[in-house]
């Protein structure tokens, strides 16, 4: 492993491994005097609010770039990416980028270079981190220039790194790496590791409509060789009404615990949520229609799906907020939209979501209370989320007083936040990834905040 000379870094930040943080400790920058608040849907509060709030934590990561993606091995190591190696005023996809990581629930920082490599063979836009739970493998992909994707893992916290240095082209940003067993009848493996991995991007940037397509490939030895799937979950010729700027109807999903890839996808009209489904590792795909609502964004990762295989969908909606469907019988039907948000929030920019347990999600989102002049990191949990009139827990990371991100922030290409994504530990904890960019609590800089929600013991 080599640690990154970072003289650019804020003197908050200590790059080097603590101890792990005493049972019992909340841990870093956590803050009991706003506990996360109960609400069903539609941002009802209880009338009465439980004891055993969750509290909201944030830890500061290092100057981050588009991507705020979050992993947590069964160790109690924490990921975060991505990270600047060399901050420059104007960003490209080829200046590299790194990961950081803390094994003191973000009290401290060591930034890593993916591939034990001088400098880092990963570019910096549309970046994509994610530890899978049930292998504890870290996964880190990007982009190469002028396509194709560079893929790192780890198998041991981040100490040693392989590395695969292009899947193939054509692949462009909105990048995602899933994982998941075998489905049945599906190609087997040819290495040790127990899973098929797949990497997904989109064809091409600014294509015509007919090549606007989600582009995905296959591992089935860990990622040593990868190919693609054969097909694309993204119907050709497309649809009528869809044109050249709204034709990316389809967003990579999640694998099921069957094996079976779900992506979710989207009308050109913005009025129908579908599901993909494909059962043989990408080769054909199925299309269900899910609901006709109204979809202002269906971002990446739109879709959880807990151990018990059972799909959460998650979206922006009406009104400009969160929005969340359940199936339970693998995406044939799905319950009624609910709204998430609490009855604080009136709109959001961004939206992730995981699940884990049995009913288990987390939503992760940039959220405003005042009508989007300001935006807030909003983690929203529910433990119950199958229950007929589920709890959710939420609250802001930051400080309420002090927004991390602004009307006005660019979201040009390379100045964008383009995706969060979090994670849920072994012990349950809610992790989520975020940006605080050019407000009086990251003046000048765009930062990156580890967020999580602790439950007194």
């Amino acid at each position: 492993m080599m640690k990154v000379a970072a003289p650019f870094l804020s003197a908050v930040l200590v790059l080097s491994l603590a101890s792990p943080v005493e049972a019992g400790d909340p841990g870093p920058g956590c803050d009991p005097v706003r506990p996360a608040l109960a609400h069903h849907a539609g941002g009802e509060a209880l009338p009465i609010q439980p004891s055993d709030a969750p509290i909201p934590c944030v830890s500061e990561v290092g100057p981050a770039i588009e991507g705020a993606t979050i992993g947590v091995t069964s160790s109690g190591a924490v990921f975060f990416a991505s990270i600047e190696q060399i901050p420059l005023p104007s960003r490209v996809i080829v200046e590299p980028s790194v990961v950081a990581r803390s094994t003191d629930l973000g009290a401290s920082w060591d930034f890593i270079i993916p591939g034990d490599l001088p400098t880092s063979p990963h570019g910096s836009l549309s970046t994509w981190l994610r530890v899978d739970p049930e292998t504890d493998r870290v996964w880190y992909a990007t982009p190469t220039a002028p396509c194709g994707a560079t893929v790192s893992w780890s198998d041991d916290d981040g100490e040693t790194w392989e590395t695969f240095l292009n899947v193939g082209c054509p692949a462009q940003g909105a990048s995602a790496l899933i994982e998941g067993p075998v489905p049945p009848g599906g190609e087997p493996l040819t290495g040790d590791y127990p899973h098929v991995v797949y990497y997904c991007a989109n064809a091409a940037e600014q294509p015509l409509r007919d090549s606007s397509v989600l582009m995905c490939y296959r591992s089935l030895n860990g990622g040593h060789t990868w190919s693609w799937i054969g097909s694309t979950p993204d119907p050709i010729p497309a649809p009528e009404g869809c044109d050249a700027t709204h034709f990316r109807a389809t967003r990579a999903g999640e694998v099921g615990t069957d094996g079976v890839l779900y992506f979710p996808t989207y009308s050109c009209d913005d009025t129908l949520l579908g599901m993909a489904v494909s059962d043989d590792e990408g080769a054909t795909w199925t299309r269900h229609e899910v609901l006709t609502t109204e979809i202002q964004d269906l971002y990446p990762p739109a879709l959880g799906i807990d151990e018990e295989n059972n799909l959460f969908l998650a979206w922006k909606g009406p009104g400009g907020l969160p929005y969340l469907a359940v199936s339970t019988n693998q995406a044939q039907d799905w319950s009624e939209p609910m709204m998430i948000a609490p009855p604080e929030v009136n709109v959001i920019r961004r939206l992730a979501i995981v699940a884990r347990d049995e009913g288990h999600i987390v939503v992760s989102y940039l959220g405003s209370t005042d009508g989007g002049e300001s935006f807030h990191a909003y983690i929203t949990e529910s433990r119950n989320a199958l229950g007929g009139s589920p709890v959710f827990w939420s609250a802001p990371i930051n400080d309420p007083e002090i927004p991390v991100l602004l009307a006005t922030s660019s979201e040009t290409f390379a100045n964008r936040i383009q995706l969060l994504r979090g994670h849920i530990a072994d012990d349950g904890t809610p992790w989520a990834a975020f940006h605080c960019y050019d407000t009086d609590l990251c003046p000048g800089l765009r930062t990156g905040l580890a967020g999580r929600l602790h439950r007194p013991e």
